[in-house]
């Protein structure tokens, strides 16, 4: 996505123990998993609204660059969310 103007950002919330993520544990995910896009770790799961409930992984925030406004939250991965992503890339000329 990143030549369409779309950027990919990974922020563990956990470890593999379900304790906190640090970075080292981070960095073990991405060599794991040879992840090729940026990380950031939340370890307080401030990125989380509270909602008093279970949150899906994954959790997508849909952020518009340009006013840092979240624009779409979608749950889960696969054909749905890579269209909404399309789209709103699209929409904002990427």
């Amino acid at each position: 996505m990143k030549e369409r103007g779309g950027r990919i950002i990974t922020a563990l919330i956990e470890n593999a123990s379900s304790g906190a993520s640090t970075q080292a544990s981070a960095d073990t995910w991405i060599n794991a998993y040879k992840c090729q896009n940026d990380v950031g770790i939340d370890p307080k799961k401030t990125i989380f609204p509270p909602t008093g409930g279970t949150i899906g992984l994954p959790y997508n925030l849909m952020i518009d660059p340009r006013t840092m406004q979240i624009v779409k939250i979608m749950q889960g991965d696969g054909p749905a969310v890579d269209a909404e992503f399309n789209k709103l890339i699209t929409k904002n000329g990427g």
